[in-house]
């Protein structure tokens, strides 16, 4: 079983196992490093959360373009039949009026 154990905690828990009894100087930069840590580690959740939300609109939006554009291809498709079927007929209807006179 591993446990990983986040910055914040090792930074509550007595920065880098301090002892109890040891009492320095610059105990205030522990507990500042302790607190930016916390808030860097904020802003990352933020940022995550921010960048899966972009991700799954990319998503979306792909598949959007993508259902679009089978779409146009279908259209396409359907006006090239009607564009032959056109010429087709007046193709036959040409060359009906040349052996008719």
């Amino acid at each position: 079983m591993d446990k990983s154990i986040s910055a914040s905690e090792i930074a509550k828990s007595g920065f880098l196992l301090q002892r109890k009894w040891e009492d320095h100087r610059f105990q205030w930069v522990d507990e500042a490093l302790a607190e930016k840590i916390s808030l860097v580690e904020e802003r990352q959740r933020e940022v995550d959360e921010a960048l899966a939300k972009e991700i799954c609109l990319v998503e979306e939006r792909q598949i959007a373009v993508e259902e679009e554009l089978v779409d146009m291809r279908k259209t396409e498709k359907s006006e090239n039949d009607v564009a032959l079927q056109n010429n087709g007929c007046l193709s036959v209807f040409g060359w009906l009026c040349c052996k008719l006179w």
